[in-house]
């Protein structure tokens, strides 16, 4: 068994969910960048006390870069959280458990002419077979 990585679980399921929205874990390049953008980056966590094998508990920041305005870049965002919980409610995915341990919060965003959110959230995710 192998650990399994947040965006190996996270960003299919939220391409699925956000079909309007571009995803990824690297900031886009100037020239190919598609807007609303997700970037979703590691920021810490480690695996499970109990059952380092079997589950791991990383945090993962979210930032939310929207063209049009706040209101519509705190809405994808929110958006994003549902469809986590909905993951985690189904059980469907490697995704066991989300807690939000920073909410929403306005940043000053790093792409010119677009309005940024930024929030952190922890995902227990179980080990997935090779």
């Amino acid at each position: 068994m192998s650990a399994t990585l947040p965006a190996d679980v996270l960003l299919p399921l939220l391409r699925a969910a956000l079909p309007s929205a571009t995803l990824g874990t690297w900031e886009p390049d100037v020239d190919y960048r598609e807007l609303p953008y997700v970037h979703l980056r590691r920021a810490g966590g480690a695996r499970s006390e109990r059952l380092p094998s079997l589950l791991s508990r990383p945090e993962v920041e979210v930032t939310v870069y929207h063209p049009e305005g706040l209101s519509e870049a705190e809405e994808l965002y929110e958006d994003l959280l549902d469809a986590l919980f909905d993951a985690e409610h189904s059980q469907t995915t490697a995704l066991h458990r989300i807690t939000e341990t920073e909410g929403l919060s306005q940043i000053p965003s790093k792409i010119p002419d677009t309005y940024s959110v930024r929030g952190t959230v922890r995902v227990s995710l179980r080990t997935q077979e090779p």
